[in-house]
């Protein structure tokens, strides 16, 4: 089941077939597939219910966002485009993900692009695309990882808890590079070919200061197909509690048919509850769900120090960044008022 269907099994008049695989077998994408034939379907539902934005999206607020919740008109949903949608090349093999009536509408008007954007896109890829190759030949934290050199070799490494920390760290680096670099490399060819999709690494793991906004940060255009079509229509935030975790468990059966990564989502949950309920009902709804074992008291001190001081700078980068989409939001709808004087 992991490989695959097979010809085999459908006849064994058609097994020969099963020698043709390819360098790309269907299984391997297919759910990152199955994601655009539920947009498309749901997508498709709410607009002939009219339950999704009926008005035409304005020229001074052409965005992503305002694209996938605008309806596109019957005609739009049809074979050729669907297959397109979900067979575009670009992001067939690893997404971003973007929603039917974003690449639909893209498809029929273009949204504007920059060549100056794109340009500027690719030399940020090529950057971190050396710094992948640089951090593989100069940091070997991801390789001690992945043999457990500590279990091999415990008595000669003696591995404190700062070098654990410290290994655990690069290595979470090492995944946000390397997914970055993929995810970017494909958003660029879709760029080039004039569509644009969300961006999948928004922020630096580095720079998230809870559970909530590292998700919300980490494959991005994942994190909108599951509040679109999962999270809204579950009860959005009203069933907080309860939508966390039918959406892990999701996500986790979309990744692989594992116990270890619904375990994995679970024990997300966990972790995620306590911070729900932190905002939701206050501190005092909180109750201990774990105890730790400081074996290293100046080190944990150290440890709690240094994040207390990178959650201050987050917090106001965060505030730096409303601050500029306010900005740009203002300049824009300026413009769009003169221009519409001009005209008049």
């Amino acid at each position: 089941m992991m490989r695959g269907g097979t010809f085999g099994n459908i006849s064994t008049s058609l097994t020969f077939l099963d020698a043709y695989q390819g360098p790309l077998q269907w299984q391997t994408s297919y759910n990152l597939v199955a994601l655009r034939h539920i947009s498309f379907a749901v997508d498709k539902h709410w607009s002939s219910n009219q339950l999704a934005v009926q008005e035409p999206v304005r020229a001074h607020l052409d965005t992503l966002k305002a694209r996938q919740k605008a309806s596109l008109p019957a005609g739009a949903y049809n074979l050729i485009t669907y297959l397109a949608y979900v067979y575009y090349p670009p992001l067939y093999i690893a997404g971003p993900i973007c929603t039917f009536n974003s690449f639909a509408s893209q498809l029929r008007v273009p949204m504007r692009l920059q060549h100056k954007y794109v340009f500027l896109y690719a030399g940020r890829l090529a950057c971190a695309m050396l710094l992948m190759e640089i951090m593989n030949h100069s940091l070997y934290f991801n390789s001690i990882a992945k043999h457990k050199l500590w279990q091999r070799y415990g008595a000669q490494l003696r591995l404190s808890t700062a070098d654990m920390g410290m290994i655990s760290f690069w290595v979470l680096m090492f995944m946000w590079l390397k997914f970055l670099v993929i995810w970017r490399f494909f958003r660029m060819w879709a760029l080039v070919d004039g569509i644009q999709v969300p961006e999948n690494m928004l922020r630096c793991i580095c720079n998230n200061y809870d559970i909530e906004g590292f998700w919300k940060g980490w494959h991005a255009s994942y994190n909108q197909w599951l509040v679109r079509y999962m999270y809204v229509p579950l009860g959005g935030s009203s069933t907080r509690l309860l939508n966390v975790w039918l959406i892990f468990t999701f996500v986790a059966l979309w990744h692989d048919l594992e116990w270890r990564l619904i375990g994995w989502a679970w024990l997300t949950c966990v972790f995620f509850t306590p911070e729900i309920v932190g905002f939701v009902v206050g501190t005092d709804g909180i109750l201990p769900f774990a105890q730790r074992c400081l074996l290293e008291p100046w080190f944990m001190l150290g440890t709690f120090v240094v994040c207390f001081s990178a959650v201050q700078i987050m917090f106001e980068l965060r505030s730096v960044e409303q601050r500029q989409q306010a900005a740009v939001q203002s300049s824009s709808m300026h413009s769009h008022a003169v221009t519409q004087t001009a005209q008049t």
